[in-house]
């Protein structure tokens, strides 16, 4: 992966999961928005997991 490409993914995940984080206590989770969140909450956590995996990956092979 493209160190560039791997600082943005992991930028843009930190940013959407911070505001899913910040939006989370007030919202009632009877509300279409807390559903929302969370799948933006559990996709971004996904992907930068996917990420941090790879750059590791790539690092240890040289």
């Amino acid at each position: 992966m493209n160190p560039v490409m791997g600082r943005l993914l992991t930028l843009m995940c930190f940013v959407v999961l911070m505001m899913a984080i910040l939006a989370l206590p007030n919202l009632k989770s009877d509300e279409p928005e807390y559903v929302v969140d969370l799948l933006a909450l559990t996709i971004s956590l996904i992907v930068l997991i996917l990420v941090i995996i790879e750059v590791r990956r790539e690092v240890s092979k040289g």
